[in-house]
């Protein structure tokens, strides 16, 4: 058994060591999270209806996740999009009442801004949504955003370059059987490093 402080010490390279040689995963370098962090964001506007997210429009959110996901999140979705403290923007094509895009922002203990989930179609509704929530947040922050992006989709990555945002760390994400299949195309920011399945 490894004490404390004998643990504090090691290394992280000698940490991934030792996970990879007990547990039989397999790891997808391109598929690391970034998590990323600044207080600069690029201001750009859409012709799209951008709305919080409510209890009439709450099914389709459902919905739209769930093409992401490949499965029904609708209890996950349902609670982080109506947490106490955070805010919820939903992207709606104009007229016909499709939504393209979905993101949730909040602070977290140390102040900052944490966006997750942040799902679009295209990066320049994803864009949008994070404009807006970042103009919208009725709470207090100390300026500095967090958001963990998937590197495999590069159009987030340029996303998060355009921001100016600084990468923090990189979490490499292990998988015991096989992996996970979702539409990562769409995810611009990840739902949260601990709960969700990519």
């Amino acid at each position: 058994m490894i004490r404390t402080s004998e643990r504090e010490e090691m290394q992280l390279s000698e940490m991934s060591v030792t996970c990879r040689n007990y547990g039989p995963f397999f790891i997808r370098p391109d598929h690391n999270k970034l998590v990323n962090g600044n207080s600069h964001f690029y201001n750009e506007s859409l012709k799209l209806l951008v709305v919080q997210i409510r209890a009439s429009v709450l099914p389709a959110v459902i919905n739209y996740d769930a093409s992401i996901h490949g499965y029904d999140r609708s209890k996950t979705v349902t609670l982080s999009t109506s947490e106490q403290d955070s805010y919820a923007l939903v992207a709606i094509r104009n007229g016909t009442r499709r939504v393209c895009g979905y993101g949730c922002i909040k602070s977290n203990v140390q102040g900052s801004l944490l966006v997750g989930p942040l799902y679009a179609d295209r990066v320049d509704i994803a864009e949008e949504i994070l404009r807006r929530l970042f103009a919208e947040f009725p709470g207090e922050s100390n300026g500095t955003i967090t958001i963990a992006v998937i590197n495999c989709n590069s159009e987030a990555m340029k996303l998060v370059t355009k921001l100016q945002l600084d990468i923090g760390q990189e979490v490499p994400r292990c998988y015991k059987k096989e992996q996970v299949h979702a539409k990562f195309e769409k995810v611009f920011g990840q739902h949260a490093l601990n709960f969700c399945p990519f």
